[in-house]
């Protein structure tokens, strides 16, 4: 739940009912993708993101719903290769990310949740170097974005 009470709280403050359906589309693969990576998608934040679904201009003809439980699917079908695959996820995602401030909050996203537990195993590690690489961050735009969720933990 604490991961999605974050992604929660990162929607409510970015202007993303500004975005479009793909770049919505793209932060949600972001987060889930992240999620999973970081372990396995509970009932419970499905259900959070699910109440919080108000918070993205959704303009598609299939529901948001659907749309976190088909990705949510197709990663759990893929979970072995998925961890073989996140470079070429997070190039995916990046690719439909316009604009720079989506780009990082994004990354914030990703960073944010895969340090939740304070663990970061190997493979979050190789998520957000692949994150970082494919959404081209400067050094300075990753550390700055780490800052600031080094600040919002210690707070």
């Amino acid at each position: 739940m604490r991961r999605t009470k974050i992604v929660v709280d990162m929607l409510e403050r970015v202007k993303i009912k500004q975005i479009s359906q793909d770049e919505t589309e793209a932060v949600l693969e972001a987060l889930l993708l992240a999620i999973m990576i970081d372990g396995e998608v509970a009932e419970d934040e499905l259900n959070t993101l699910e109440s919080a679904s108000h918070l993205f201009n959704w303009r598609a003809a299939y529901s948001i719903d659907e749309f976190v439980g088909e990705y949510v699917e197709q990663l759990n079908v893929a979970e072995i290769d998925i961890r073989k695959r996140t470079d070429e996820l997070s190039y995916d995602i990046a690719a439909r990310l316009k604009s720079s401030w989506l780009k990082e909050e994004t990354y914030y996203l990703v960073y944010r949740i895969t340090t939740a537990d304070n663990v970061v195993q190997d493979i979050e590690n190789t998520l957000l170097e692949n994150f970082a690489s494919a959404l081209e961050l400067s050094p300075g735009q990753r550390s700055s974005v780490e800052s600031r969720v080094r600040d919002s933990i210690s707070e």
